[in-house]
């Protein structure tokens, strides 16, 4: 690690963090260092070689591949692996996220004949469908991607897995565009394919049973609503047909898409943020302002709605939702006693601290 000066008064405000005998001490084992890779396999298929070759020419995974290496760090590695399963299916277990054969197969037979019904025999291209089909396969992907990495960071989360794995692909999708598609147009695009074939899975399943209900998975019914709200919320000029033309989604859900994008956007983004190789705490602080400004905005549309208030009710609202001190600030140094972050990485946090004098140096 590189040495770097630090004024004596931060050097013993470190001092009394680090050497507290608490969760903030050094963990002598750490496991978040970045010592892994992702890493693609193809496993050999008798039943689906034209996939293989397909695949391959598209390049789709192996693009994904230094995208995951430039963005996450890790303690181990991780392979995705293109396989014969059995069954069409894709799962992460024990470090590897298989993509089966079967799923990809299901899902070009699937809307084949969508398009020949949406657009009618001959009336679609190849094109159009390579085109679905990978968007499908990058939703999948980056859910697993979402198990993944809920285990390998020990993330929390408050509600069902797999659920929580669908905000993450949403997550990707939606925040993280291919340099040659600015507008993120493929994005939102993979976020709609995905939500029609899970509407499609429900059309050919449609007597629900109590095992449906149980799944630990949301109805495919559900799951259809989830991706194409989240979507609507990201950018509601490009999905605006979703409520003009394509009545996609009910008005009563239609109006709180854009706050439920905006808040998973914020958990992800602190979530993820101590295994994000560019880890930046300016990006932290400052998310972390808007948001909290965004809150307090929708707070008072809604008090609107809701009707008056006391301006003593307002004022202790108000109080009680935007912190004077951001919740990073305290982590960024559990971090870095977890080693989850370097030291370049603290110091460059604490210089912004004074920069933006939540820290006060007496000269």
């Amino acid at each position: 690690m590189k040495k770097t000066f630090i004024p004596i008064f931060l050097g013993i405000f470190l001092a009394s963090v680090l050497f507290v005998p608490s969760a903030l001490a050094v963990d002598p084992n750490p496991s978040y260092q970045d010592k892994g890779d992702f890493y693609l396999t193809y496993e050999p298929t008798e039943d689906f070689q034209e996939y293989e070759d397909w695949l391959k020419a598209e390049q789709y995974f192996e693009i994904q591949i230094p995208f995951l290496n430039e963005t996450f760090k890790l303690p181990h590695d991780v392979d995705i692996i293109i396989a014969e399963c059995g069954e069409a299916n894709a799962y992460y277990f024990q470090g590897q996220i298989i993509m089966c054969y079967e799923f990809i197969n299901q899902t070009d037979y699937r809307f084949a004949n969508y398009f020949d019904i949406v657009y009618g025999e001959g009336n679609w291209t190849t094109e159009d469908l390579n085109y679905s089909v990978i968007n499908v396969i990058e939703n999948v992907l980056y859910h697993e991607m979402g198990h993944a990495l809920i285990e390998i960071y020990e993330l929390p989360t408050t509600g069902p897995e797999e659920s929580v794995a669908d905000q993450f692909s949403a997550f990707i999708l939606l925040e993280f565009p291919y340099e040659d598609d600015p507008t993120n147009s493929i994005g939102q695009d993979a976020m709609t394919d995905t939500a029609i074939d899970y509407w499609l899975a429900a059309e050919e399943n449609p007597d629900l049973t109590h095992t449906a209900f149980a799944d630990t998975h949301a109805l495919n019914q559900q799951r259809f609503y989830d991706l194409a709200c989240w979507a609507y919320g990201s950018d509601p000029d490009y999905h605006k047909y979703m409520w003009s033309s394509e009545n996609w989604i009910p008005e009563n859900r239609l109006q709180w898409c854009e706050w439920e994008y905006e808040t998973m956007m914020y958990a992800w983004d602190i979530l993820l943020a101590p295994f994000f190789k560019d880890f930046s705490p300016e990006f932290l602080y400052n998310y972390e302002d808007w948001f909290y400004q965004y809150m307090q905005t929708q707070q008072s549309q809604t008090q609107l709605e809701s009707g008056p208030e006391s301006s003593a009710q307002q004022g202790m609202v108000a109080q009680e939702s935007i912190p004077k001190v951001p919740d990073w600030v305290r982590n960024i140094f559990i971090w870095y006693g977890e080693e989850k972050i370097s030291e370049d990485e603290l110091l460059n946090a604490i210089k912004f601290l004074v920069s933006q004098e939540i820290i006060k140096v007496s000269s």
